[in-house]
């Protein structure tokens, strides 16, 4: 499969020349004691690029946490604090999921959806986060009409533009939609194997 120790797919590594010296740049860890250092990058006017496997690996520690999916939450706030450092470490270029972390308890992955692009009214089985960094991501919430009923009422929705975070319940049904005529990139952390 090509996977790292983090389980990140070393295409995507290759993919990001993130990981080494960069002029004039630094490779912000995302941890919680990373706020002051991308505080200190901030204040001298410098770009913080993401370091995408420690993001990962913070993911993966916030599990151990009493409510995990407000931890990821908090991760992908401090993450898109600078959606640009986001877009830098994962560039939209097509509308597709690509994995970055695969476990049975948490699957990280880099979404981006194309122009225009609708999907159909659907449940995860499983808490996830949704972290917007370029673009916009409408949501359609729905509930079944009855106990083993088939058909689904639209209950409300949701905007989500970039620097937005969404958390979504195990039960959560919903529909996507990207409105704009552009690729909207997403980080999406899934509470299981998705």
């Amino acid at each position: 499969r090509g996977l790292g120790e983090r389980g990140v797919d070393r295409r995507l590594v290759a993919e990001r020349p993130h990981v080494a010296a960069v002029a004039g740049r630094f490779v912000v860890h995302l941890r919680r004691s990373a706020l002051q250092r991308v505080d200190a990058i901030h204040r001298r006017g410098q770009h913080p690029i993401v370091d995408v496997d420690q993001f990962c690996a913070d993911c993966r520690e916030a599990l151990a946490e009493d409510q995990p999916r407000l931890a990821v939450r908090e991760l992908l706030d401090r993450a898109l604090a600078d959606p640009r450092a986001v877009s830098d470490a994962l560039p939209p270029s097509e509308g597709r999921p690509n994995v970055l972390y695969h476990a049975p308890d948490l699957t990280v992955m880099h979404v981006v959806w194309a122009p225009g692009m609708n999907l159909y009214p659907h449940d995860h089985l499983m808490w996830a986060a949704i972290g917007i960094y370029g673009g916009q991501e409408d949501n359609a919430f729905y509930r079944r009409s009855g106990p083993g009923k088939r058909f689904l009422d639209e209950t409300g929705g949701r905007r989500l533009v970039t620097g937005d975070v969404l958390l979504l319940g195990d039960d959560t049904i919903h529909a996507v939609t990207n409105p704009l005529g552009r690729l909207t990139g997403a980080i999406h952390v899934y509470g299981g194997d998705f």
